[in-house]
C-alpha cells in the first residue's frame, strides 16, 4: 500500500509540474487560470497524500474558492483581445520555470530521504537530548480546546508549510493586481 501511495505522489508531482509549464506557456489568461486551478487541485492532492489532510482542505477552500473567484473577476476586467495580441510568446520564461521546478523537486527529495546528511549530523550531535525534546509533551492535551490544539499543531509541527501557503496566497493576491494595472509606455 505504501508503494502505491508513493507512485500516486510521483504522478501528482509530475502533473503539477506539467500544469505549471502550461500556466507559463498559455497565451490566453483565462486558459492560464484554468491550468492554475488544476495546479491547486494537484497541490491539494499532494498534501493529502503526504499526510497533511488539514492543509489539503485549507488549500482547496482558500485557493479554489476565494482566489479562483478573484482571478476570474479580475480577468473579466481585462480586454481579452488586446491581452491576447500583446503576448507574443511566454516560452521565453520556460527555462526559468524548469530550473525552479528542478530545484524544488531536488530539495523536496532531499528533505524526505533517509540519507539526509544534515539531519543525521544533527542527530549525532544532540543524541538523546534531541529525542527528549521531540518526544516531550509540551502542553496538556486534556484541558485544551479544539482551536488551541489546531493552533499548536499548525504553529509548531507544520510552521514551514504554513509559511509556504502564506507566500502562495500573497502571490495569488499580487497576480490580479499586477495584471490589471495600466503600464506607462
Amino acid at each position: 500500500m505504501m508503494y502505491l501511495t508513493y507512485y500516486f505522489i510521483e504522478i501528482t508531482m509530475f502533473l503539477a509540474m506539467l500544469c505549471t509549464m502550461f500556466i507559463v506557456s498559455a497565451k490566453n489568461p483565462m486558459v492560464s487560470i484554468l491550468y492554475m486551478m488544476a495546479l491547486f487541485v494537484m497541490a491539494s492532492t499532494y498534501l493529502y497524500l503526504m499526510g497533511l489532510g488539514i492543509f489539503s482542505l485549507l488549500y482547496i477552500m482558500i485557493y479554489m474558492g476565494a482566489i479562483a473567484v478573484t482571478f476570474l473577476f479580475m480577468m473579466t476586467l481585462l480586454d481579452m483581445n488586446s491581452t491576447e495580441l500583446s503576448v507574443k510568446s511566454n516560452m521565453r520564461d520556460l527555462p526559468l520555470v524548469l530550473m525552479s521546478l528542478m530545484v524544488l523537486t531536488m530539495s523536496g527529495l532531499m528533505m524526505y530521504s533517509n540519507e539526509n546528511i544534515l539531519i543525521n549530523k544533527m542527530l549525532e550531535a544532540f543524541g538523546n537530548d534531541y529525542n527528549t525534546i521531540m518526544t516531550q509533551n509540551w502542553f496538556n492535551m486534556e484541558n485544551s480546546t479544539l482551536l488551541t490544539t489546531l493552533g499548536n499543531v499548525l504553529l509548531t509541527n507544520n510552521a514551514f508549510m504554513l509559511l509556504v501557503l502564506a507566500m502562495v496566497l500573497l502571490l495569488g493576491m499580487m497576480g490580479p493586481i499586477s495584471m490589471t494595472m495600466k503600464h506607462k509606455e
